[in-house]
């Protein structure tokens, strides 16, 4: 049992509504120094490791080609979008950001908000 295009489209502008609604009580990012310092202590007491505030993630994820199509190709030949996770210790996110998937991993790193910040303390 397949699903029609149109509904398709119709629950992902409905889910990535609600996601867009949702993300400011859901996703909080440190803003200031002690913050930073509150998610580094709960890493070290939790794991024992200082210095480490969260982990990071990037995922390629399928799409439809779309129109202008040409950034959107990943390395594995087919349209993506790159999608980077940045995770607290106690599985709060921390931040999620979208590029394209013609973007390597490193790139959507140095280009996030999250390595900004960090870099900033």
């Amino acid at each position: 049992m397949g699903m029609s295009r149109s509904y398709v489209m119709e629950i992902t502008t409905v889910v990535v509504r609600v996601l867009s609604e949702t993300a400011p009580s859901v996703v909080s990012f440190p803003r200031a120094q002690r913050d930073w310092k509150a998610v580094e202590a709960g890493s070290a007491s939790r794991h024992g490791y200082p210095g480490v505030v969260g982990a990071v993630d990037v995922s390629l994820i399928e799409i439809e080609r779309p129109e202008k199509f040409d950034g959107f190709y990943c390395s594995k030949c087919y349209p993506a979008l790159n999608v980077q996770t940045s995770v607290s210790v106690d599985n709060l996110f921390l931040s999620v950001e979208v590029r394209p998937g013609s973007w390597p991993g490193r790139k959507c790193w140095l280009h996030s908000y999250s390595a900004r910040r960090a870099l900033h303390w």
